[in-house]
């Protein structure tokens, strides 16, 4: 019956252990997903940037004679 006892202890633990190890790469997840969208968005304000210096300088060249 001892034995019976540690090994459901020994399972136990494991189960909890593999369960935290669970959450904490989801979590571990959730925190790089978060840090490519600010990476995304800070892309697509640099490319916004770009655009809008490309159209001042085609506007520019236009009207130079």
């Amino acid at each position: 019956m001892h034995m019976y006892v540690e090994q459901r202890l020994a399972r136990d633990r494991h189960e909890e252990r593999l369960k935290r190890a669970r959450e904490d790469s989801a979590a571990h997840q959730v925190v790089v997903l978060h840090r490519m969208e600010k990476r995304r968005e800070r892309a697509e304000r640099e490319l916004l940037h770009v655009w809008q210096a490309i159209d001042q300088l085609r506007s520019t060249m236009q009207v130079a004679p």
